[in-house]
């Protein structure tokens, strides 16, 4: 829920993308194999301003493509 205030500011949504497993690049069974990391791998924004122009618009579904860097 936000107010009219909110939506005045600049909002984004921002998608984290975390890679989970081993640290080496390749697969190697080197070391032990019960040790999992959580490793940025991504991030992606998208305004919420754009969102919701586009949804007023159409009063429909529609989908929104996030550019990952």
């Amino acid at each position: 829920d936000l107010s009219s205030k909110d939506m005045k500011r600049d909002l984004y949504i921002v998608a984290h993308v975390i890679r989970i497993g081993r640290m080496l690049l390749n697969d190697s069974k080197k070391g032990p194999a019960h040790l999992h990391y959580r490793r940025p791998y991504g991030c992606a924004v998208l305004s919420i301003l754009d969102v919701l122009q586009s949804l007023t618009e159409l009063k429909e579904e529609k989908d929104f493509v996030l550019k990952v860097y």
